[in-house]
């Protein structure tokens, strides 16, 4: 075997290296998130103080939320969905003023499409995790209400902050609190969307005042979810 075979066959015992890396990065997150979300799930269930139908409702939604790592499969095999952007996106050397001019009406289009709904889910995603906005939301782990998802950025999935192979208390005293905390996020979120649906559907009766006081997610309700 000559050098460059050797290089080769070097470079991909390292690829398979990587992607299983990767796999059982990936593989732990999802470990992490199902575990904290049904034990948020358990003591939803366990609150006597909480009327059945509402956490009934907030189980059932919390049992079909759904996790992203990074950005989706479909959008990384299809190679027309960058080079689309980067068509409409021309970068002018000589004005610099011009550049961000031209980088903001791109950004307006995509948020006309975003309140216009005309966004697939694939656009939503990337828009979330790479928003020109980051400045005022910085989180790598956010949740999406009209896709019941919790997206999370692989940015946040590196050394030294996560690794598989990291001791369990600190995977779960880092990435397992970003993780919670979403999920009380996501908790809050349905539990708002419960009152809507009721008002929306004119259900919403007088003696129900108190049940929806007491049910709402918040202040002592969420220290003991907590």
């Amino acid at each position: 075997m000559n050098k460059r075979d050797e290089f080769e066959e070097e470079l991909y015992y390292e690829g398979i290296v990587e992607r299983d890396q990767l796999n059982y990065n990936d593989e732990f997150v999802k470990i992490l998130f199902f575990h904290i979300r049904d034990s948020f799930r358990f003591a939803i269930y366990e609150a006597s103080w909480i009327d059945s139908k509402f956490s009934d409702y907030v189980n059932h939604r919390l049992s079909s939320i759904r996790l992203q790592i990074g950005i989706p499969q479909k959008i990384l095999r299809d190679h027309q969905y960058v080079q689309q952007y980067y068509r409409e996106f021309i970068i002018n050397d000589i004005n610099f003023m011009k550049n961000i001019e031209q980088h903001w009406s791109i950004e307006k289009k995509i948020l006309a499409n975003l309140l216009k709904g005309n966004t697939s889910e694939e656009d939503r995603i990337v828009y979330e995790m790479f928003s020109s906005t980051r400045a005022g939301d910085s989180r790598r782990v956010k949740y999406l209400k009209d896709l019941n998802m919790v997206i999370v950025d692989r940015e946040i999935l590196r050394e030294p902050y996560y690794h598989y192979k990291y001791p369990l208390a600190v995977n779960f005293g880092r990435l397992g609190v970003d993780l919670a905390g979403i999920l009380l996020e996501a908790a809050f979120e349905i539990g708002e969307s419960y009152k809507e649906m009721l008002f929306q559907e004119n259900q919403f009766l007088a003696e129900e005042k108190d049940i929806l006081h007491k049910n709402t997610l918040e202040g002592d309700a969420l220290k003991c979810i907590n």
